[in-house]
C-alpha cells in the first residue's frame, strides 16, 4: 500500500504501459491460438491501459472506463494534443470487444483481429512515445504532439 501512496506519476504511467504491453502480448498469444474473441478482449484492454499512462502523468485516475475514454478524448484529441486519428482506434477496438464479450452469437473473424492488433500496437507506439517525450522534458503538457 505505501508503494502505491509513495508512486509517482511517471511510475504509475509506466505501470500502466507494461499492464498494456502484457494485455498485447496476450492479444498476440490468443489470436495465434485461434482464440479471436477472446483477443479482441485483450486488444481493448491494452488501448485502455494505455489511455491511462496518458492520463496517469496528469494524476487522473477514473473508476469507469467510459470516464477515461471521455477524459482522454476530450483533454488530448478534442484539443489536438494528440493526434484525433486515436479516436478511431478508440471506437474501433471498443465496438469489437463488446461484440466479442456480449454477443453471444458473434465470432470475431481473423481480419478483423489482425486489424484490432495493428491499431492497439500502433497507438500503444504513439502514445508511449508521447509519454516518455513528456518524461524527458521534450515536450510540455499543453504543447501539441507532433511525430
Amino acid at each position: 500500500m505505501d508503494e502505491i501512496k509513495k508512486a509517482t506519476p511517471e511510475d504509475k504511467a509506466s505501470r500502466c504501459l507494461d499492464h498494456a504491453l502484457e494485455d498485447l502480448k496476450a492479444a498476440k498469444l490468443t489470436f495465434k491460438n485461434g482464440l479471436y474473441n477472446a483477443s479482441c478482449n485483450r486488444v481493448y484492454y491494452a488501448v485502455y491501459h494505455t489511455m491511462r499512462a496518458v492520463l496517469a502523468l496528469d494524476n487522473k485516475e477514473f473508476k469507469q472506463h467510459s470516464e477515461t475514454i471521455g477524459y482522454y478524448r476530450h483533454e488530448f484529441l478534442k484539443t489536438e494534443y494528440l493526434d484525433r486519428a486515436c479516436s478511431d482506434t478508440i471506437k474501433a477496438t471498443s465496438q469489437l470487444r463488446t461484440s466479442c464479450d456480449y454477443d453471444d452469437f458473434y465470432n470475431a473473424t481473423k481480419e478483423e483481429v489482425e486489424k484490432a492488433i495493428a491499431l492497439a500496437e500502433s497507438f500503444y507506439e504513439y502514445n508511449k512515445q508521447y509519454i516518455d517525450d513528456r518524461i524527458c522534458g521534450n515536450i510540455g503538457r499543453y504543447d501539441k504532439y507532433e511525430k
